[in-house]
């Protein structure tokens, strides 16, 4: 009956809708990864009986395409405004005007590109804060629609949407920019935005209890999980969130797999070109095989961690330590493994297609992480650590830029060996400062007293009935 009801409830159904926001947060973000190679190629076009070869629209160099690509993660900074603006007016509504924004501007793409180079990085850079605000503000949503005992299986269905979205949309986009040129895959994405903020607006209010649709059974259900309460009076939050080195250890942690995250979907395009050099179209296809792959792994890395922790003997901290150090570990010898041996497409398909896998990985333990530590504040905590999520994304596109500066396989190979070591380091750092033990600090002072009166009575002698 447990099982009949979460199915069939209205947070399943935000949840599906999550997974879809998701996906189409990522078409937003990434459409510019297949365009960006139509923009600047050299490309063919059929003309009755002639083929007439046309110049790249921009002559942009490897450095100023990895600056593009990166000023989307400078946006990122802006996470904790975002964290805030989610807890005083509501998760849900901080996504809507999000998206509308982003969506709006990425119709607006192809003309502020052509308008001024500078403006496009502007116009990059705002959507980038978009981004970060709708990130964040997941976690505020799901603490308030979410009860305890479902929260991991709702935030693994919206993760999935992010990991399965590079094998729809990479296809897709490659297919529109191959038939209708690059601009066609801002409009389309930007278009399908509007659609999902269309149903999302009306059906997904802040918090259940303004739902009109929602049933009182499961809204009874939903407030009376004891761990629904907000904190209050929280003691110098920020501060000790700070100078803690759990949280340091998440945030780092997170920074190291967005460098994985960097060479599975950011750059893959031009890899697979240089590869291959494959027309734009099959570029799109290859580039979703590792993706499709991985987005397996999300919904599974969840539920194998919840078996654990519920039948085995391993603590949480120990479970995410093995997770996450085990992701890297193997992600690291996939990058040696590509980089030492002959490049080969199927070879580089395959081992491609395992790295994204450890990425989904890392990336559902990043998350879960960060609520373990923080359960009662679990936005402030993921809104710090998408600062270290920017440094990854924007630092992992520019060391591809830097190294890669030609169409040479070589060069990838040592782009591949820099990410090995950065991967290997992540997982040493996570083993050593690593932890998923709730911190004093993300609570409040009434519970943090109650603790320590617990833990006081537990460690105290027990008191002698004399006759």
């Amino acid at each position: 009956m447990e099982k009949y009801k979460f199915w069939f409830s209205k947070r399943f159904a935000v949840g599906i809708l999550a997974f879809f926001g998701e996906m189409n947060m990522f078409a937003l973000k990434a459409n510019l990864n297949i365009a960006i190679l139509d923009m600047t190629s050299k490309t063919e076009i059929v003309i009755g009986n002639t083929t007439v070869t046309r110049n790249p629209e921009f002559n942009w160099d490897s450095k100023t395409k990895g600056f593009i690509l990166s000023a989307h993660e400078y946006g990122l900074l802006s996470a904790p405004l975002g964290g805030y603006l989610a807890t005083r007016f509501g998760g849900s509504t901080v996504i809507t005007i999000s998206n509308l924004i982003i969506s709006i501007l990425t119709i607006l793409t192809p003309l502020i590109i052509r308008c001024s180079f500078q403006l496009f990085i502007v116009d990059r850079i705002i959507e980038g804060v978009t981004y970060a605000f709708r990130f964040v503000s997941l976690a505020d949503l799901w603490s308030k629609w979410s009860p305890n005992r479902d929260r991991s299986k709702l935030m693994a269905i919206t993760l999935t949407g992010m990991g399965a979205a590079p094998a729809i949309t990479y296809p897709i986009f490659g297919v529109i920019t191959r038939k209708y040129g690059w601009p066609a895959t801002f409009y389309f994405s930007g278009a399908i935005s509007l659609l999902w903020s269309a149903i999302w607006i009306p059906l997904v209010p802040n918090s259940p209890a303004s739902d009109k649709w929602i049933s009182k059974e499961e809204l009874s259900y939903i407030q009376q999980d004891p761990k629904q309460s907000r904190p209050k009076n929280i003691k110098a939050i920020w501060k000790n969130m700070i100078f803690s080195k759990h949280v340091y250890a998440a945030g780092l942690a997170k920074a190291v797999y967005t460098h994985g995250l960097t060479i599975t979907v950011v750059c893959l395009p031009m890899y697979i070109q240089d590869l291959t050099g494959s027309k734009i179209d099959k570029i799109g296809m290859y580039a979703a095989i590792p993706t499709f792959v991985g987005m397996f792994t999300l919904p599974l890395t969840g539920f194998m961690m919840d078996y654990l922790n519920n039948t085995s003997s391993l603590n949480l901290t120990q479970i995410h330590k093995s997770f996450m150090c085990a992701a890297f570990g193997v992600g690291g010898v996939l990058l040696l493994a590509m980089a030492y041996l002959p490049h080969n497409f199927i070879f580089s398909m395959i081992c491609l297609s395992l790295l994204k896998s450890t990425v989904s990985v890392n990336e559902v333990v990043c998350n879960l992480n960060a609520i373990a530590l923080a359960p009662k504040c679990p936005s402030v905590l993921i809104s710090f650590t998408v600062l270290f999520y920017m440094l990854g994304a924007s630092t992992g596109t520019l060391i591809v830029a830097f190294i890669v500066t030609g169409h040479s396989l070589s060069q990838w190979s040592t782009a591949f060996t820099t990410f090995a070591m950065i991967l290997f380091l992540g997982a040493i750092m996570f083993l050593v400062m690593g932890s998923a033990e709730p911190q004093p600090w993300s609570f409040s002072v009434d519970e943090q007293k109650k603790k320590s009166e617990l833990q006081e009575d537990q460690s105290s002698p027990p008191k002698v009935i004399s006759k």
